[in-house]
């Protein structure tokens, strides 16, 4: 495919509601970038987003600052998104709401999972970008749609994508490196830290029961009483392949039957949390012990009280070593196909993602069956992708030096 054709691809595989939108927001979006650059900005205030919800570093770094006493708003896309975390007790406003807007042009700091477009890039000028990302871990990543169009169009349709950051979030030196290679930066704003939630991951379990029952939805808090009468909590999380789409589950050859009547004999229960891209749990929902979790359900708050992990080659590995006494086990049914096909790996497989392997489903049914499996190099792996000082990290130390890093205009990267 050329540049060109994939140019097309990308613009006509949208809604032309969508479409039409985003070409309005553009239209009125620079005019408002220049006044932002005017905009006196509050050193107190926050807005923070991600393009996936309420959810990840930017949800867990909200409550931080909220105990810490500094005024943090939740910016969304859509009214209703807003409307329904207001019920929920954030203060979340939509971002072409007059407060959304108000608090978007005031704000000192924009915190974000992928960019200032989490939030709103057009009252972004003169603020403070701090880049949270969304994990660790041996992928590659992709910046495939910047060959995709030309330069000046793609400057033009997506200007966050040159925006420079006063910090890009980090969580150690073998990472420092991937990033730095990963997004190419120019300017210096690679800062080692912890992430968020993975910070409160490590949290005391009585902490996170608070949390739960504070700031969590009405499922989070039924599922965790449900964990609670199991004897032993698994779940699964594989990655997604773009190449079995929905057919997943097939290929993996899981048998969910089979499941349920081992959990139902060990008084255990196996939680599913697909890829949000995989559409096929409603067809698996109707069991006891077997729990497809929804897709926008936040799994951190769940984690800590689980017991394994099966997973293959997905980032969720290395933040569930961070915490102490857990099991892994890696199903990597595909390994050959995937590796082959997706060449989507920056570090080898086998070194940095050691544990317990199974490559088909009766190896994986032993597994639920008994023994205990942990990760007898845990202690490497996590030094490798969080630092050798991890334990002393902690979202309270980010705030204080996303404050002190320096403000930075917008400039191509």
């Amino acid at each position: 495919m050329t540049d060109k054709q994939a140019f097309v691809t990308l613009i006509f595989s949208k809604p032309w509601g969508e479409l039409i939108g985003r070409i309005a927001e553009i239209v009125a979006g620079y005019p408002l970038y220049a006044l932002s650059l005017l905009m006196p900005r509050k050193n107190n205030r926050w807005v923070l987003g991600t393009n996936v919800g309420f959810a990840d570093n930017a949800k867990y770094l909200y409550f931080a600052l909220e105990k810490e006493g500094e005024e943090a708003y939740w910016i969304c896309p859509k009214r209703k998104a807003a409307k329904e975390l207001r019920a929920q007790g954030v203060r979340a406003y939509y971002k072409y709401s007059r407060k959304g807007l108000h608090y978007c042009l005031t704000a000192r700091y924009y915190a974000f999972t992928y960019h200032s477009h989490d939030i709103n890039f057009f009252t972004s000028g003169g603020a403070k970008k701090i880049n949270l990302w969304h994990g660790v871990g041996i992928k590659k990543g992709s910046t495939a749609v910047n060959g995709a169009i030309p330069y000046w169009l793609k400057r033009f349709l997506f200007p966050y994508r040159n925006e420079r950051l006063a910090m890009f979030l980090s969580t150690s030196p073998v990472m420092n490196r991937h990033f730095q290679q990963m997004f190419n930066f120019k300017n210096d704003c690679i800062y080692e830290g912890m992430y968020p939630r993975c910070a409160f991951l490590r949290q005391d379990l009585r902490l996170i029961e608070e949390h739960i029952q504070q700031h969590e939805t009405e499922a989070t808090r039924a599922l965790a009483e449900r964990m609670k009468t199991a004897k032993k909590v698994y779940i699964y999380m594989p990655t997604w392949r773009a190449t079995l789409k929905d057919t997943f589950i097939e290929v993996a050859g899981i048998d969910f039957d089979e499941i349920e009547q081992i959990m139902q004999q060990t008084d255990s229960l196996f939680l599913v949390k697909l890829h949000p891209a995989v559409k096929i749990e409603r067809t698996y929902s109707a069991r006891e012990h077997v729990v497809f979790m929804d897709r926008n359900m936040d799994i951190y708050p769940i984690l800590p009280f689980t017991d394994m992990l099966i997973t293959d080659y997905s980032s969720i590995y290395y933040d569930y070593l961070l915490m102490d006494n857990k099991e892994v086990v890696l199903y990597p049914f595909d390994i050959e196909e995937y590796q082959r096909d997706s060449d989507s790996l920056a570090f080898d497989y086998d070194e940095y993602t050691p544990g317990k392997r199974v490559y088909t489903f009766t190896e994986f049914v032993e597994v639920l069956q008994g023994g205990s499996y942990p990760v007898e190099q845990r202690e490497w792996v996590v030094e490798t992708f969080w630092g050798k000082n991890y334990k002393e990290k902690n979202t309270k130390q980010l705030i204080e030096n996303i404050k002190a890093a320096k403000s930075t205009d917008e400039k191509a990267s």
